[in-house]
Formats: C-alpha cells, structure tokens, sequence
C-alpha cells in the first residue's frame, strides 16, 4: 500500500478508522492520508546501465547531425537538450526536430525546443522493446547555426536486474 496526502475534508461527524480508505492524522490541519493500491508502471524494466557520450559526440550541430549506440535489452533513455550557443544568446528559442532509428526503422520525429519552459532532459525514449541487441540512432534534421543539441547518457534497461 502506498499512502498519499491530500487536503480532502471530511465532516466533522465522520469518524475516521485505521480501515477507512480516508483516515484523518491531523484533524486541526485537515490532514488526510488516502491508502492506495501501489501500482508498477514499466513492469520488467530494470535500469542496469548508465552509459556517459563520449566528449566527441556529445554535441549535434550542423557538422556533426547523428549519433548512433548499439545495446542490448528492451529499453532506454537517452538524455540531453536541446541548446543555444554559449556566443548566440542574442537569438531567440529554436525547435529543434530529430528522426529516431531503432533498429534502421523511423520510430518517430521528436521536437526538442531550446526555450527552459518547454524543453525536455530527455532526447527521446524507447520501452518494452524485445530483448536483443538494439541500434538506435538520432538524426538532427534542421541544424541551425547559433543551436546545438547536447548529449549526455543513455540508461539502459533489461528484463531482469543487473
């Protein structure tokens, strides 16, 4: 069971018990905590790799478009950003669009955009894959100068626990 607050408030008549699914811990603070049946997203998904990019393809930019890893398991993420350039801070947000490959197939065309409120830290991701060895690669389709996207693991995941 898993337990979360919430500021639900309840009658002042009702009496609540250790087997009533609200049950009150804090009256004066109208505290209560909710039981909840845990649930587990992700089943058989096991982090077992944390794998840095090397310093030279850390960056995608328009001389340097694609980065491709190879693992085996049924899963990953791939972390990183969506960037401007340390000597472009006078230009505004860009979206940048990269093509995912897994497995020399087109998963999907990903937005990354360098604007803080709207980017993401992780470049793209992939569960439930079978278990094998897998090749992905990402593929910047717009480069623009002045943008770049940095990239910085991948976390691997199997079936079982490392």
């Amino acid at each position: 069971m898993l337990l979360s607050f919430c500021g639900k408030n309840r009658p002042n008549d009702t009496v609540p018990t250790n087997r009533d699914p609200l049950f009150q811990i804090a009256p004066e603070l109208h505290l209560v905590v909710e039981f909840r049946k845990y649930e587990k997203g992700f089943t058989n998904h096991y982090p077992v790799e944390l794998r840095q990019i090397d310093e030279n393809d850390m960056k995608l930019f328009k001389n340097n478009t694609e980065y491709t890893f190879e693992f085996e398991g049924v899963g990953f993420v791939l972390r990183g950003r969506s960037a401007i350039d340390s000597d472009n801070k006078q230009s505004g947000d860009y979206d940048h669009l990269i093509e995912l490959y897994i497995d020399n197939e087109l998963s999907e065309i990903v937005k990354l955009p360098t604007d803080f409120t709207r980017r993401r830290n992780e470049i793209c991701w992939k569960y439930n894959l079978k278990k094998r060895n897998h090749v992905v690669k990402v593929k910047l389709i717009n480069p623009e100068n002045g943008y770049h996207i940095l990239l910085r693991n991948a976390l691997i995941y199997d079936n079982k626990p490392g």
